[in-house]
């Protein structure tokens, strides 16, 4: 009698650890499952910066493209004029050059614009 009682106790124990370790796999892989998500999301995310920092880069490429030509056309149109007002132009093609530097503090490139742009989207 008593053998029975206990062994109907140890099923009872058998079937709690067993229901538990399901639960445990369960919650496994649910937690498996939003990692994999938030991971493709922050993936995707991460592209959308890099394509928004690369077109961006382009801009200010072909900006400042254009603005040195058209300076240098300015120069080449005042070679005849005075020395003061070819001084200015060579003065701002030579700001134009530091800005777009990124040991002079402008521009930074590509990954200086992703850089921004993550300190822009986490806060920094």
């Amino acid at each position: 009698m008593k053998d029975e009682e206990t062994k109907r106790e140890l099923e009872i124990e058998t079937r709690k650890l067993q229901n538990e370790v399901s639960r445990v796999q369960t919650d496994a892989q649910k937690l498996v499952s939003e990692y994999s998500e938030e991971k493709i999301r922050l993936e995707k995310r991460m592209q959308e910066l890099a394509e928004s920092s690369r077109q961006e880069a382009e801009r200010a490429r072909e900006d400042y493209n254009r603005q040195m030509s058209a300076l240098k056309n300015r120069l080449d149109e005042t070679s005849a004029s005075s020395s003061a007002e070819r001084s200015n132009l060579l003065r701002q093609m030579e700001e134009l050059r530091g800005f777009n530097n990124p040991r002079s503090g402008g521009g930074g490139g590509f990954f200086g614009m992703i850089g921004r742009a993550l300190d822009g989207v986490f806060g920094f």
